[in-house]
């Protein structure tokens, strides 16, 4: 709608706007926030809901990661173990041939077709 100014001394058209296009347009523009607002709020609950996913999961592998380490620690115990007491069995056995007299203990060797090997 355009009217002049002329009851105010000037001639220069001026625009009416339309209150029905702008109420239109504010609510459009509400609408469009209201919008957004709920797009963030399920991009954010979306969000919390991938990273618990995962956080599950990681903490599910560390937990196989500590039981694997655990066990290792367990059979490196019992391994060391084992040595310990194959390396006093020897120790002994070769007391025992030096108490003898007759045989005096050189070490370990390796026996190969050709020769004995330290």
């Amino acid at each position: 709608m355009i009217s002049t100014n002329e009851g105010r001394g000037g001639v220069a058209p001026r625009v009416l706007p339309n209150r029905r296009a702008l109420r239109r347009s504010l609510d459009a523009w509400k609408r469009a926030a209201i919008g957004l607002l709920v797009l963030a709020v399920l991009c954010n609950v979306a969000q919390a809901l991938v990273h618990n996913c995962l956080r599950g999961q990681l903490e599910q592998e560390l937990q196989l990661a500590e039981e694997s380490r655990d066990n290792a620690l367990q059979e490196l115990a019992a391994v060391s173990l084992a040595t310990a007491q194959e390396k006093q069995a020897r120790a002994a056995q070769a007391a025992e041939y030096e108490a003898v007299g007759a045989w005096e203990y050189i070490g370990e060797c390796r026996l190969t077709a050709y020769c004995c090997e330290p």
